[in-house]
This record gives structure tokens, C-alpha cells and sequence, in this order.
């Protein structure tokens, strides 16, 4: 099974069994600056300090790759709902603690019995201390 990352508690694998990981990932970094208005001339700006990083992780999950997308979907609630900070690791990369801003679910395809098949899933983060960027 080859491990690709980790979010909290919800591994990212993907195997000959199991399919579980997200296929895209973006990642915002930015700095903030007080703007001081000069009389006569042009503003002056002040470093104030970098602001908390952003990522966002696209995922699909299909429970025909051995992933069940109502258990996935109840853990990322669970972490949302608890507003406590959580690790994030993409490979060898550790990408700091983070917490859950939102998700976002799709549904894309059901069973007879109405049971989630298919869903894509948009996780917005914001880190919370930094990690070894």
C-alpha cells in the first residue's frame, strides 16, 4: 500500500485495494503590508508580517475503488465541526497543522438503495502554524 499523505486522521493511499487521495492540490502563500499615506508624495508601505498559508484539495471519491465516500465525507465533517487544528502531509513534504475552513461535496452517481456511489470533494484549509516550506 503506498501512503501519500495524511490529513488529521484521513490517510491518503492508494493501492491495488483501496484508492483514497486527492488529484489536486492548490496552495496560496502571501505577506501583509500597512499602507502609510505620505502628504504630497507616494504611500508608504510596511511589512506587517506573512499572512496564514491557504490550501485546497480536490478528491474523488468512488467506493468502486474501495473507498466509501459517506465514511470519508463523515470524518472530514467531524474535523470541520471540531475547529481544531490537524496535521497535513503530502508525501515527504509536512505542510504544518491546519484546520478545516469548509467542504464542498458533490454527488455524482447513487445505488438503487440511494447510497452515495461516487462524490467529488473540495476541502479548503488555512494552516496554522507553519511548516518546513
Amino acid at each position: 500500500m503506498g501512503a501519500i499523505g495524511v490529513l488529521g486522521y484521513l490517510p491518503f493511499v492508494c493501492s491495488d485495494t483501496a484508492v483514497n487521495t486527492f488529484h489536486g492540490m492548490s496552495q496560496e502563500y502571501g505577506e501583509s503590508f500597512a499602507e502609510h499615506k505620505v502628504i504630497g508624495g507616494k504611500p508608504v508601505l510596511e511589512w506587517t508580517g506573512r499572512q496564514a498559508s491557504t490550501f485546497s484539495l480536490e478528491m474523488r471519491l468512488d467506493s468502486s475503488l474501495g473507498t466509501m465516500p459517506s465514511v470519508v465525507i463523515a470524518g472530514l465533517k467531524k474535523m470541520l465541526q471540531a475547529h481544531k487544528p490537524v496535521p497535513l502531509l503530502v508525501g515527504p513534504q509536512y505542510c504544518g497543522q491546519v484546520v478545516l475552513e469548509g467542504v464542498s461535496v458533490t454527488g455524482e452517481h447513487w445505488t438503487g438503495m440511494g447510497v452515495l456511489q461516487v462524490a467529488t470533494v473540495s476541502v479548503k484549509l488555512k494552516g496554522v502554524s507553519d511548516g518546513f516550506f
